[in-house]
């Protein structure tokens, strides 16, 4: 990029908040700093929101070994309808979703929809039989659909396009630590002897509560761009801000309009990458849901199998942070 260009882009940002020199080493630092306080926040945020997703998705399988299906009546194919029941909602809902984050903004959004999820765990300690579980599923779907998305976004709007990669790979493989420590933590859960729930249902209520109560923390912690952030002091904005801007104008910054979706709608590269994602995820849920059932028919007590869920995730929980710049 020529200087010319750098020094508009620096004019098109001084204009609006701060004159800022034209680029050098004092102000590389800063901005390394800057990222660097966007990890250990908002990207910390974000994790923790997805472990806990993970936990979530988790809790049907481990909570069935401690005496859900027997409890609720069900039995045959039951359990695997009530399994399936949140993602056709989990579908339906996905893009209406992220075009409502666009709209009201991701600290908002984000927030809401895991304060909602949460509670909708929460209610399923409650559920006596498999038409409350496909009822409370359903609705979970829908609540859920936004979040993995939602947290992609938001990091490609505070990070540039060559460190958004190594982000989002971080966010997504921090899914495996919600399954490398949510069976354990369910193993300690059904140890509760307070006559108030069965074991399983302190599952879904303890998990449920913890969700719904990090969901009030994100609204306080999340902003929806880096102009609006509380752990950034006036010059790292403005340092973030120009090369935000100047990575769109390396880009080729373009709207977002009907014409635009539609293109993508049709593009075969976008059904490419779903079938990657859906072929991940089926062995990803697979595992969160069925291997302490595995486990536990293979003889094992309740307790054991829910412990033992962390093995197959050990080995996949290291993502590589050399690659963070």
């Amino acid at each position: 990029m020529s200087d010319k260009h750098s020094e508009d882009i620096v004019y098109n940002v001084a204009s609006k908040e701060l004159i800022l020199p034209a680029d050098n080493a004092d102000d590389d630092k800063e901005l390394q700093r800057a990222f660097r306080k966007l990890d250990a926040t908002l990207l910390v945020v974000l994790i923790l929101c997805s472990v806990l997703n993970s936990m979530d998705r988790a809790n049907l399988g481990l909570s069935k070994v401690a005496g859900l299906e027997n409890d609720t009546g069900m039995s045959g194919g039951d359990f695997n309808v009530v399994v399936s029941a949140m993602y056709p909602t989990y579908l339906l809902f996905m893009l209406p979703s992220n075009l409502v984050l666009r709209k009201v903004g991701a600290r908002f959004w984000l927030s809401l929809i895991t304060i909602i999820w949460g509670i909708i765990n929460m209610s399923m300690a409650f559920a006596k039989n498999k038409t409350d579980f496909i009822i409370c599923r359903l609705f979970l779907g829908a609540a859920e659909s936004g979040a993995s998305p939602g947290a992609t976004m938001l990091i490609t709007l505070w990070y540039p396009r060559n460190m958004v990669t190594s982000r989002i790979s971080i966010f997504f493989s921090s899914f495996a630590i919600g399954a490398v420590i949510g069976g354990p933590i369910a193993s300690g859960i059904i140890k509760i002897t307070n006559p108030r729930f069965k074991s399983w249902e302190w599952i879904f209520f303890i998990e449920g509560l913890t969700t719904a109560s990090y969901g009030l923390v994100m609204f306080f912690l999340l902003s929806d761009y880096p102009e609006k952030s509380w752990m950034l002091n006036s010059k790292e904005k403005a340092l973030l801000k120009r090369r935000m801007e100047q990575d769109q104008a390396e880009g080729g910054h373009r709207a977002v309009n009907k014409k635009r979706i539609w293109r993508h709608v049709r593009d075969p590269l976008i059904y490419a990458q779903a079938l990657i994602l859906y072929c991940a995820n089926y062995g990803l849920n697979t595992i969160l849901t069925f291997s302490a059932i595995i486990v536990n028919s293979l003889g094992y007590s309740a307790s054991a199998s829910q412990a033992m869920q962390a093995a197959p995730d050990l080995e996949n929980d290291h993502p590589d942070f050399r690659y963070i710049v």
